[in-house]
């Protein structure tokens, strides 16, 4: 059955890739159905185990740069794309493996859904678990944020060797009870704090973030300084610097997280550092595209706190217009009244336009904040095109996309411009 499925399954990725379609959950589903001990069977062959990174943003990033650390010393298994399900990871899987049914990869880093998670650690061996913060995000799927910490918790029990998690976060530090294993923090200084904040503290402005930060444990991996294209992260050696070269003061929290987690899979500092100074944006976020002589700044946004950061980001970069593209698929979430927990106050320095299947609704909420919107366009290839001629070469453009927005906005770019691809 394992060959059946195989077969099957690297058969569905061909056809899938000979349409034209990404397929990159789809033949994993079909896996699945045919055998559903395929994901433990394949994994228990990899040496170096399994590593999970979960929680609600900053996964694919992380994912990606636990990667790029690893990758100094074996080979590493990862899905790059961020297809997070279990049928995303089985996809992945198949297409690394051979027809004999080896891969060629000693270790595996994976992103996953935090409901996802829980099925995944309770069918495969899992070597470490790093859980990035726990924020309100998918309200359709995921119900109360306290739920989702239940969730993580869960996960965070199944880890056999180490266990990496936000100090900043209280529900994600209160998750070190249920480890079976060490656990190591990461978190930020004093001055950054109040950048960082929890999803308590976004949505209550009473809370005493300098009380909190006091009282978090204490981390064993912490963010100091960040300035354009260099970060300083306290490690066992002291003050480390890293020429890190992704966009985004998120990412170099992600930073912090991938540089623990590199360190307990056995990845000498030095190394790691050099990895991550090479490292390169996992794509839409904090990813530059150069179009038409202009330069293109792409940001996933998919939940309140996300969003926030990605428009502290968009501030730094001083934009010639900023395009919002909200979808509403399953991928997206299907209720987007998240986006009323969003202040969009900053974005009246600027042009702003929106597309997407919820352009409307987009451009009503902009106008609650006393945000003046140039255009709706809710075809994305027009709404692309306009925002490029608007403007000279040389100018500086920000597209915020929901997930399956940020998938079309690439395919758009593909067809106007060089796009790395996914």
């Amino acid at each position: 059955m394992k060959f059946v499925a195989l077969y099957i399954g690297k058969i569905v990725v061909i056809v899938g890739r000979m349409l034209g379609k990404r397929g990159s959950s789809f033949p994993g589903l079909v896996v699945e159905k045919i055998s559903p001990n395929f994901l433990p069977n394949a994994l228990r062959s990899l040496p170096g185990g399994v590593i999970v990174v979960t929680g609600t943003n900053g996964k694919t990033t992380t994912v990606k740069m636990i990667a790029e650390v690893l990758g100094t010393r074996e080979q590493v298994l990862t899905n790059k794309t961020g297809a997070n399900f279990t049928r995303g990871i089985a996809s992945t899987i198949l297409m690394s493996m051979s027809l004999t049914g080896k891969l060629a990869q000693r270790i595996a880093v994976f992103e996953i859904d935090e409901a996802w998670a829980v099925r995944f650690v309770d069918a495969v061996q899992t070597r470490g678990v790093v859980i990035t913060n726990v924020m309100r995000d998918q309200m359709d799927r995921f119900g109360e944020i306290d739920h989702t910490a239940r969730l993580l918790r869960h996960v965070v029990g199944k880890a056999q060797e180490f266990v990496v998690l936000n100090a900043d976060d209280p529900r994600v530090a209160a998750m070190a009870d249920a480890a079976q294993c060490p656990v190591t923090y990461f978190g930020v200084g004093p001055q950054l704090r109040r950048v960082f904040i929890t999803d308590d503290e976004l949505y209550a402005a009473d809370i005493d973030v300098a009380a909190v930060h006091a009282s978090r444990p204490r981390p064993d991996y912490v963010l100091e300084h960040i300035e354009p294209n260099a970060i300083t992260i306290t490690t066992e050696a002291g003050p480390t610097d890293v020429a890190l070269h992704v966009f985004g003061s998120h990412n170099a929290q992600n930073a912090t997280a991938a540089l623990a987690a590199g360190r307990l899979a056995g990845v000498p500092l030095a190394d790691a550092v050099g990895a991550l100074e090479r490292m390169e944006a996992a794509f839409g976020r904090g990813e530059f595209i150069d179009i038409n002589g202009q330069r293109l700044l792409l940001q996933l946004v998919k939940n309140p706190g996300g969003f926030r950061y990605s428009l502290m980001d968009v501030a730094s970069v001083t934009p010639a217009e900023v395009l919002i593209a909200i979808n509403d698929e399953y991928a997206d979430g299907r209720d987007v009244s998240w986006l009323w927990d969003v202040d969009f106050t900053s974005l009246s320095a600027w042009p702003v336009s929106t597309t997407g299947t919820r352009a409307e609704d987009m451009a009503l909420r902009l106008e609650y904040d006393s945000v003046p919107v140039a255009t709706v366009v809710p075809d994305m290839r027009q709404a692309l095109i306009g925002l490029s001629g608007r403007h000279p070469a040389g100018a500086t453009l920000v597209v915020c996309a929901t997930y399956t927005a940020m998938f079309e906005m690439r395919d758009v770019l593909a067809t106007m411009t060089e796009v790395a691809p996914v």
